[in-house]
């Protein structure tokens, strides 16, 4: 590896008299940037894909964060899951990022130093990327309200929040997709782009499914069924266009609360259900699927007024039905006895 070094020096000084707007079109920063050019071909910077300049552009980028002139390390990439990734104009908290990641190249490794004034919000930044690499089961104690007073819920961060300090930042870009070369996010859809998209998703939802992989199915159809209701918004509600979107909506919800079922949420996986049948009462699925969540919780009475009027509407669920219905026979009279027990205990105590 051959190692080359550049230097750039941005500054904004205090200019009396200039309104605030204006200095925002100066660049902000002071920073020096040491680049080291990983191998020759990086030399090469006149390729515009290499650079990250469109507002529709994502930069897919490791980095190091710590405090000027010290070795604690805050945050690095390399230790988590996955490198950051950032779509330049999505407003990102940190301004100066991009504009630092817009002087570097595909390749490139590069040292920013930044004054703690431009860096405030760092720990709300590092605090979600932390977040974002716990297990869904993990809580973090955080408050949303007061951020600035009331913590991050990371005792370094909280420092960091409550005295800023100027930070040094080590960036490696990793990867730059320009629009059409990665698959767009919701946000930046059209309304036909994120109907066309629906199929794909239950199809991606319905493979992982069959893999077991339920969580991940779920995430899927969770968010075919996101875009499904920002489309809705744009509805009038009760209207034939709305109607529509909700049946269209009805296979994906069935699919996304069996996968609760399967993962043993009982009460979400009946939530949605009865959305279901909301939208379609005499939905045979639905009925029959929220009966058994109904059973697992102990609701025998309502899981066998879902029983039967799953086998009123399909008469081919019958035997499934009759097995179902004893289970709830069994698991009644156990409650009972378990009853008659407990009150015994108390009057003989």
């Amino acid at each position: 590896m051959r190692e080359r070094l550049y230097f750039w020096t941005y500054q904004l000084e205090e200019i009396q008299g200039i309104p605030g707007s204006w200095c925002s079109l100066i660049l902000k920063i002071r920073i020096q940037v040491v680049i080291w050019l990983k191998d020759d071909s990086v030399e090469n910077d006149g390729k515009s894909s290499d650079r990250p300049a469109s507002v529709t552009t994502k930069v897919i980028f490791h980095f190091e964060t710590r405090v000027k002139d010290s070795e604690d390390v805050i945050d690095n990439t390399k230790n988590m899951k996955n490198p950051m990734e950032l779509l330049l104009g999505r407003q990102f908290k940190l301004e100066v990022w991009e504009s630092m990641l817009k002087t570097m190249a595909v390749g490139e490794v590069a040292k920013f130093e930044v004054p703690k004034v431009y860096v405030i919000s760092y720990p709300i930044v590092s605090r979600a990327l932390r977040d974002s690499q716990r297990p869904k089961d993990h809580k973090v104690e955080h408050h949303c309200c007061g951020m600035m007073n009331q913590g991050c819920g990371y005792q370094d961060l909280d420092k960091l929040l409550e005295t800023p300090k100027d930070l040094e930042f080590i960036f490696e870009i990793v990867e730059v997709m320009n629009a059409g070369e990665y698959e767009k996010e919701a946000w930046q859809m059209t309304g036909e782009e994120k109907l066309a998209s629906v199929p794909s998703l239950k199809e991606e939802g319905n493979v992982l499914f069959q893999k077991q992989d339920y969580k991940g199915a779920a995430a899927k159809y969770h968010e075919a069924i996101a875009r499904i209701e920002q489309l809705a918004l744009r509805e009038k509600p009760g209207g034939p266009e709305s109607m529509e979107l909700d049946v269209l909506k009805v296979p994906l919800l069935l699919n996304y609360a069996l996968c609760l079922m399967k993962m043993e949420d009982y009460y979400g996986a009946m939530e949605h259900f009865s959305t279901v049948l909301k939208i379609d009462p005499s939905n045979v699925k639905g009925l029959f699927r929220r009966a058994k969540c109904h059973a697992f919780v102990g609701n025998t009475n309502e899981a066998s007024i879902d029983f039967t009027r799953a086998v009123e509407l399909d008469s081919s669920l019958k035997t499934s039905v009759t097995e179902e219905m004893k289970k709830l026979s069994l698991q009644d009279k156990a409650h009972d006895e378990n009853t008659k027990k407990l009150f015994q205990k108390m009057f003989n105590a």
